[in-house]
């Protein structure tokens, strides 16, 4: 990875309007045979393409996908950015946006705290995985719900509170309840904090970011959790339409005048 990214930095520089084997592997600061090899894959996979004529290496046509998959996440950062302060001040609760860099992790980039009183602090770069409080069951309803249902079986639910969910049937009921209504919550399972999350999701129809609110059990107690929840999923849904996004994982609960409730899957009419 190391070999490759120093490759695909050689040549993005904006005086490099092309480069040679011998080159790349001086600029990369990498052995003749490395830069051979990793040349040869990324040419494969289509980083990079080589004029037979002149054999210069440039970059290649599938890093286009990729950058502006990068440059849809980097702009809903930083309208989520945007959006957080004032909801931390209007709920008095602290806020924190986490990139999912992984299908099972993610990483808090950003957070807002609330202007005045106490409030929970935020550490930037803290990583949390798929079984870690409101973020995790975000990202476990993000997964097909086979996927999700197998890697709950399998994983090792080791409590971190007395309130972590630590039956897998339980967790499993838990998760589904997050696809249906499109926000998570955490009550002193992670921590002896509340917390609710949604998702943010980019075009290919992937959870990339994740809204955080978090608060001391006084200030985010469970008469309040239904109504933030509902909040993070409208800004969290506004924030995917503003960037081009799609949540097509989620399925919302449609209330009816006769008869249960139905259900939709959001971009779609009434079932």
């Amino acid at each position: 990875m190391l070999a490759a990214s120093r490759i695909l930095s050689a040549l993005a520089q904006p005086d490099a309007d092309g480069l040679r084997q011998s080159e790349l592997a001086r600029t990369a600061d990498l052995s003749r045979s490395t830069a051979h090899n990793m040349l040869h894959t990324l040419e494969h996979l289509g980083y990079v393409q080589r004029d037979e004529s002149t054999r210069l290496y440039r970059l290649g046509a599938a890093l286009i996908p990729l950058g502006q998959a990068a440059a849809q996440t980097t702009r809903a950062a930083e309208i989520a950015g945007e959006r957080i302060p004032a909801l931390a001040a209007e709920l008095g609760l602290s806020f924190a946006l986490a990139q999912v860099t992984n299908f099972d992790q993610a990483v808090i980039i950003d957070r807002a705290y609330a202007p005045s009183g106490l409030h929970v602090g935020i550490t930037l770069g803290d990583r949390y995985g798929l079984f870690d409080g409101a973020i995790g069951k975000c990202m476990l309803a993000a997964l097909e719900a086979g996927d999700a249902d197998q890697r709950i079986t399998e994983a090792d639910l080791a409590p971190r509170t007395e309130a972590t969910i630590t039956r897998p049937k339980e967790l499993a009921r838990v998760v589904r309840l997050v696809r249906g209504r499109g926000w998570a919550s955490s009550v002193k399972e992670f921590n002896e904090n509340h917390a609710v999350a949604a998702g943010i999701w980019g075009p290919e129809g992937r959870m990339e970011l994740i809204l955080l609110a978090l608060g001391f059990p006084a200030q985010l107690g469970p008469k309040q959790i239904p109504s933030v929840g509902s909040l993070l999923r409208e800004t969290a849904d506004a924030i995917t339409e503003a960037c081009g996004g799609e949540s097509t994982k989620w399925v919302q609960q449609v209330p009816t005048t006769n008869g249960p409730a139905r259900t939709k899957t959001k971009g779609s009419k009434t079932a």
